[in-house]
């Protein structure tokens, strides 16, 4: 009887034991769930001109991405000497490029910058002005090619149309610094280049 009033006087909370925290679920790695492959179509305004753009993440880490990019797009130039037009050319130009990019998310838009370096191969036909000539109105056929280092720098806006799909537009500018030796001419190209572009991206 005594031991039975010495427990009863033991408080509770000695022997209380605390109730177990629920376990907290690991937060899913950042790395390889958010790369895109992106389908674009671009419009050179000025040039008169466009193509087709197509970029893929290789590898992403948070807001960053590192990926290559292929694109072909066509423009045409005129050709002047001391201001007066002596022909014109249609530029092909492939371009190949390893791109370094970030993503910001504003509101549900996922902004992205990015900026590449690789190598183009320049196709390029078109009529001159000879420099011996009689008529001024003669144009002579040229043509000729080249492969060169490119860099380019851009920017685009995607808006998520599902789990997997998303909107995109936005600009690329592409610098060029170019001697092109065709048949009959050499021509220093030495430009920067600005493209509208829209598609669309499938997350993998």
């Amino acid at each position: 009887m005594r031991l039975l009033a010495v427990l009863a006087l033991v408080p509770t909370t000695a022997v209380a034991h605390p109730e177990p925290s629920p376990a907290t679920a690991p937060a899913p790695p950042p790395a390889m769930a958010d790369r895109w492959f992106t389908v674009a179509g671009m419009y050179d305004r000025a040039n008169h001109g466009g193509g087709v753009r197509v970029e893929v993440d290789l590898w992403a880490y948070r807001g960053w991405r590192l990926g290559a990019a292929m694109s072909t797009a066509e423009t045409s130039t005129d050709l002047t000497f001391n201001g007066n037009i002596t022909g014109y050319l249609a530029l092909r130009d492939h371009k190949l490029m390893a791109v370094a990019a970030h993503h910001i998310d504003v509101d549900g838009l996922v902004v992205r910058g990015a900026v590449g370096a690789g190598v183009v191969k320049t196709v390029a036909d078109g009529m001159v002005q000879p420099y011996a000539y009689g008529d001024p109105n003669q144009r002579d056929a040229t043509s000729g090619d080249g492969v060169f280092t490119v860099l380019e720098a851009s920017v685009a806006v995607a808006q998520p149309v599902s789990k997997d799909w998303a909107l995109t537009a936005g600009a690329v500018a592409t610098r060029y610094v170019q001697t092109l030796h065709l048949t009959t001419v050499s021509i220093e190209r030495d430009a920067t280049e600005l493209m509208w572009m829209g598609g669309v991206k499938r997350r993998l």
